[in-house]
């Protein structure tokens, strides 16, 4: 079941919260859903391929391109598109070092720890349930 507030995610922890509704306005119709604005590209965001194994490898602090390129076996392509992505949502930090050839590094935001945080309490919640994910 899909949340119909814009609480989503914030404390999964709790088995039963008060949800405020959001201001009018501020819910979209999605599919047969009405989400909060911004959810459902939060949950499209989450949902890609490569977005959480990215965040993972990032989570022992900074880590170089190449590093994460090898580690992950994605392809160049998809690795920059994802970082990129990851980038403009503010959950990693670049850091780019003038060298020859380019040094770029990578680590997570305090958001993007709190995003992976987050998505193990879901991991938790849904393995005590029986859910196969």
């Amino acid at each position: 079941m899909v949340p119909s507030c814009a609480c989503a995610l914030e404390d999964l922890t709790a088995t039963a919260s008060v949800c405020p509704s959001p201001p009018s306005g501020e819910l979209e119709l999605v599919g047969e859903y009405r989400l909060a604005r911004g959810t459902e590209s939060l949950y499209r965001l989450i949902g890609s391929r490569w977005v959480v194994a990215v965040l993972r490898a990032l989570e022992g602090g900074m880590v170089r391109y190449n590093a994460l390129h090898r580690q992950l076996g994605v392809s160049h392509k998809m690795l920059t598109q994802t970082l990129r992505r990851l980038q403009r949502a503010g959950l990693v930090d670049r850091r780019a070092h003038p060298t020859t050839p380019p040094n770029v590094e990578y680590q997570l935001t305090v958001a993007g720890t709190e995003l992976l945080e987050n998505l193990a309490l879901l991991e938790r919640w849904a393995s005590a349930n029986g859910l196969r994910y």
